[in-house]
């Protein structure tokens, strides 16, 4: 890999939540993220899917949107890597439109690293390391007062 696209992926990777306040959750919705997690750690596809869909209704149409974008994201992600590649990509790109549609940058953030995710994984070192920029990008402008790295 490229050395330029490790750093900024993990500078990415860091998560959205090191250059923004994290959000402090309701206990019930933490502790649906957290199932949601615990499946995803342990490859529990099924399970997965559905706490995962449960975070999202919980967090669509909410002031969590940083909980519902970081969810989608790991979603299209899983399903990338481990359930149907082209189903991850359509995903990856819904999440982006739904972002773009509602003019939310952590939206857009999320969505845009998710595509350099997946992009990394595929080969496709040029739109990966594109992806990660751009990702990077909304992330200082989302963030402005956290000092980031500046993008070469």
């Amino acid at each position: 890999m490229n050395k330029m696209i490790a750093i900024v992926a993990l500078v990415l990777k860091m998560g959205f939540s090191s250059a923004s306040a994290e959000e402090t959750l309701p206990p019930k919705l933490q502790k649906l993220t957290d199932e949601a997690y615990h499946h995803y750690s342990a490859r529990e596809t099924d399970s997965y899917f559905e706490a995962v869909r449960r975070v999202k209704d919980a967090t669509e149409f909410s002031e969590y949107h940083q909980t519902y974008y970081r969810a989608c994201s790991y979603e299209a992600i899983y399903m990338f890597e481990y359930v149907d590649r082209k189903k991850g990509v359509s995903m990856a790109h819904a999440m982006y439109h739904h972002a773009k549609e509602n003019d939310s940058n952590i939206g857009m953030y999320f969505a845009t690293f998710t595509l350099g995710t997946i992009r990394e994984e595929s080969g496709n070192v040029e739109l990966a390391e594109k992806s990660f920029l751009q990702a990077l990008e909304l992330k200082r402008s989302t963030c402005p007062t956290r000092a980031l790295p500046p993008a070469t």
